[in-house]
């Protein structure tokens, strides 16, 4: 081409080859991993103009009594939202349509929304009229399901802190019975009381809410399984009915970050960030579709709808899970199913952490500038945290994406490894 265009339109997500619900590589490809490559591909060139970016899905959302149909869709929204954070001269629209079969229609819909003024990122056309996504206040609706007496649920990513605390709160239940499903290993029940004394390590934590739970009298139950792995989430799906009977309420907590620049993220990582929420949300469905629970509560966050720059991957993957619970509400009729998307909680998960004072965790100054507090963790182990700010730090405030936001140079990263293991070793 002569020259760069103005205007890119991404019509992968309304073709044939994306009509099925399929969670396979080449759906991703033209759902996801075409938009992410698109948005590398141009972080690499120096765009003397604003470029327009309209990205075309077909029944991502809800919309004048239209049903969600394709939740894998909402992955396009990661990009959407973040690709202009990351990228300013690039200006991105998501154009959800509700029918694709007529060719000339769908051209007309996307010449007349490339021709539409105005900054929304999500839009969406039914029947000639166009609506625009738009974040507002409302009332909860009153819940479409009771629970019985001895209340069992069961959490994905159930040895994480959110799962935790959620459990805590519904542990107040009469009789509540509790399975926690995650990946990570723990010790043999028998130790515990003895770990749990010993120290203020993240472990030793997890072990004592755990003694705490069950000197409620809460029925634990705790599994080991991987939600991304469909054999393994069904094999503890099953096991937990064999140990409690049945499954009433089943929150899906699992997840993962890996917040980087776009230009940075590779596919493995992305994958990374969305296979629980993905493959995660999809094998639970499958596990439970022949009992299902009264209530399905699928944990997202916030940064589906505001879009923070970093986290291309993140945003899209809770985008997908929002999607879903709209779609499964159809499919599962006797399930009342919800996806709640959550800020940072307060005191809890690794955002917390970093906003806590160090003498609350009777921290020591580190000597190293990347690396603000150590502390000793017990069973000689070393824990070293630090908040980062781009105001106080030269090394965030003279590495920047074109948006203007901060990032980390993987020097950086090396010489913090660097540094703990010296510390560690010394």
């Amino acid at each position: 081409l002569p020259r760069m265009p103005r205007r890119v339109v991404h019509a992968l997500c309304v073709t044939a080859a994306t009509a099925s619900a399929s969670l396979d590589e080449t759906a991703l490809d033209r759902v996801y991993f075409s938009l992410l490559h698109l948005g590398q591909a141009l972080s690499e060139l120096d765009l003397e103009e604003p470029l327009q970016l309209l990205i075309a899905t077909q029944r991502a959302y809800d919309v004048a009594g239209t049903l969600t149909e394709q939740p894998l869709h909402a992955l396009a929204q990661g990009p959407a939202l973040v690709m202009p954070r990351e990228l300013p001269e690039v200006h991105t629209r998501l154009l959800d349509l509700a029918d694709t079969s007529d060719a000339e229609a769908v051209a007309r819909e996307l010449i007349a929304e490339l021709c539409s003024p105005g900054a929304e990122r999500v839009v969406a056309r039914r029947a000639g009229a166009r609506y625009v996504q738009v974040i507002a206040r409302c009332e909860l609706p009153p819940p479409a399901a009771s629970l019985p007496e001895q209340p069992v649920f069961l959490f994905t990513g159930g040895l994480g802190e959110i799962a935790r605390s959620l459990a805590a709160h519904f542990a107040q239940l009469s009789g509540a019975r509790i399975a926690l499903l995650a990946r990570t290993a723990l010790p043999a029940r028998r130790v515990w009381p003895e770990l749990a004394r010993g120290g203020a390590d993240a472990q030793s934590k997890l072990l004592g809410e755990l003694l705490a739970l069950e000197a409620r009298g809460v029925a634990l139950t705790i599994l080991r399984a991987d939600v991304a792995n469909a054999p393994q989430l069904k094999a503890a799906v099953a096991h937990a009915r064999e140990q409690l009977g049945r499954i009433d309420v089943v929150i899906h907590a699992a997840g993962t970050i890996d917040d980087a620049p776009l230009a940075h993220k590779t596919r493995a990582a992305a994958r990374r960030v969305l296979a629980p929420k993905l493959e995660g949300a999809h094998n639970l469905l499958e596990a439970l579709a022949d009992q299902p629970p009264k209530a399905l509560l699928l944990i997202g966050s916030t940064s589906a709808v505001l879009g923070p720059p970093g986290q291309i991957d993140y945003v899209a993957a809770n985008a997908y899970l929002a999607a879903l619970a709209r779609a499964c509400r159809s499919q599962l009729p006797g399930t009342q199913v919800s996806a709640l998307g959550f800020g940072m909680w307060r005191d809890l998960g690794m955002a917390a952490r970093t906003q806590r004072p160090a003498a609350a965790h009777r921290d020591h100054a580190s000597p190293h500038p990347l690396l603000a507090r150590r502390r000793e963790a017990g069973q000689g182990q070393l824990e070293l945290e630090t908040s980062l700010s781009a105001e106080q730090l030269w090394v965030l405030s003279e590495h920047r994406v074109r948006g203007g936001s901060s990032v980390l140079p993987g020097t950086a990263i090396l010489e913090i490894v660097r540094a703990a293991a010296q510390l560690a070793l010394a």
